[in-house]
């Protein structure tokens, strides 16, 4: 079986909900908006609770889309991780996961109208400059250096020898270089030529590891010696296309996500509706190969500006411990029906941690209830409802106490205290978890 055939990328809307059989997806549609609804607006009459159900939704969704994604990274260790308390040297996956719980929160923060653009994209991925590749800002830089004279030096920009320069890489080596002085027109034009070859080499390399590591088969074109640019930036044969090619730009990608979501703007369809088809074009677009999370944390934020105003819902969670799993052959009603799906147990995850937080509320409650006015115990409760970890360093610094005075409150809260996170004897932790 050949894998890496051509593959079809576009997303036609139109087309796709032309031929969609809304009787298949009404009921999970009108079961996932009002779950959304209700678990929204339990939000917002718990004022009490909003602050650590938020915090404690940022975690969980979290760890599920580096799940997703096929990592694992424990919650307690992500918990302290973010709180500076790290048990273990972080590794790779809790860094990234650090990372996306970073965007997760700017999400939260940020207005979703100034989120859904294209360089609102693109800045929370870190790279706020829409232009092109790598390849090409770097290509841009070098020819404009070259038109300036600027790399004329050997003390700045590519190495001396690349430039017909034998003396070494000095500050003064501009201006004590017989070379340079006194080459001439033909020998510049020599030593262009041989950077071409050097720079469409480093291309073809560059090319070659981006295809392989997508999983694709390296071009045939990119095999061999020195070639020049011309040639590297020739389009590919219809019949020798690949599903990603080096021509198919991610600044490409997300302008047809992004075309998607004006076209349902167009159409008017329901909100949910519109988030769902959005996560679907995000897997089957692929605008940011790197990023598969940030699609779905985009239509939380879409789902916060339209439909939960209050918070952003989990949906990573819900996508997880959903039994649905998004095939691209799949026809799309079944899709749907399943992010649909995962969109109701995400709903269903807000309410269970609402749940769980009111019921450690009325313990921590009524073990601080029979206490002096002046005790500062019931200001140490509330902490651990409106953050997700508790330190004593911490406590210390929020109630203006002493660390002796903390741990004599943590006694008191005896069996309503949380549970300890961190299992040591010094720099202990406490969390509703």
């Amino acid at each position: 079986m050949n894998y890496y055939r051509a593959m079809k990328t576009a997303y036609d809307l139109d087309v796709l909900v032309g031929k969609l059989p809304f009787d298949r997806i009404v009921t999970s549609l009108d079961a996932a908006g009002r779950a959304l609804t209700r678990a929204d607006e339990r939000i917002r009459r718990s004022e009490e609770l909003s602050q650590g159900v938020k915090a404690r939704v940022d975690f969980f969704d979290t760890c599920a889309a580096v799940a997703l994604g096929g990592d694992l990274v424990h919650l307690e260790d992500l918990v302290l991780h973010d709180a500076g308390m790290d048990r273990r040297p972080p590794t790779h996956e809790l860094t990234r996961a650090a990372r996306l719980l970073h965007v997760r929160r700017r999400l939260a923060k940020k207005p979703p109208a100034g989120i859904l653009t294209h360089n609102g994209i693109l800045a929370l991925t870190g790279e706020p400059d829409p232009v092109g590749d790598w390849g090409e800002r770097e290509r841009q830089s070098v020819t404009t250096d070259k038109e300036t004279g600027a790399h004329a030096g050997a003390g700045q920009g590519r190495p001396a020898f690349a430039r017909g320069d034998s003396s070494p890489v000095g500050k003064n080596a501009r201006s004590t270089s017989p070379d340079i002085a006194s080459a001439g027109p033909t020998d510049h034009l020599g030593t262009r030529q041989t950077e071409d070859e050097l720079f469409a080499e480093i291309d073809n390399v560059l090319a070659r590891s981006a295809q392989l590591a997508r999983g694709d088969l390296p071009d045939e074109r990119l095999s061999g010696s020195a070639r020049s640019r011309e040639n590297i930036s020739k389009p590919l044969t219809k019949g020798s296309r690949l599903r990603s090619d080096i021509d198919d730009r991610p600044a490409d990608r997300i302008g047809d996500w992004l075309a998607v979501l004006e076209r349902a703007r167009q159409k008017s369809l329901p909100e949910v509706l519109t988030a769902a088809l959005l996560l679907d074009a995000w897997a089957h677009l692929q605008p940011l190969e790197g990023w598969p999370e940030l699609g779905r944390f985009l239509v939380q934020s879409y789902l916060m500006s339209n439909v939960t105003p209050n918070h952003l819902s989990p949906l990573c969670v819900g996508l997880r411990k959903s039994p649905f799993r998004w095939r691209r052959r799949d026809p799309l009603a079944l899709r749907l029906a399943g992010l649909l799906g995962a969109f109701e147990r995400a709903a269903s995850e807000t309410l269970e941690h609402m749940d769980r937080l009111q019921i450690a509320r009325d313990r921590l409650m009524r073990a601080s209830s029979q206490t002096r006015k002046q005790s500062r115990l019931p200001e140490f409760a509330e902490m651990f409802l409106s953050r997700p970890l508790v330190t004593i360093p911490m406590a210390r610094r929020h109630l203006g106490v002493t660390a002796a005075a903390v741990d004599n409150m943590i006694r008191q809260l005896g069996p309503a205290l949380p549970r300890e996170l961190t299992g040591r004897d010094r720099y202990r932790a406490w969390g509703i978890l």
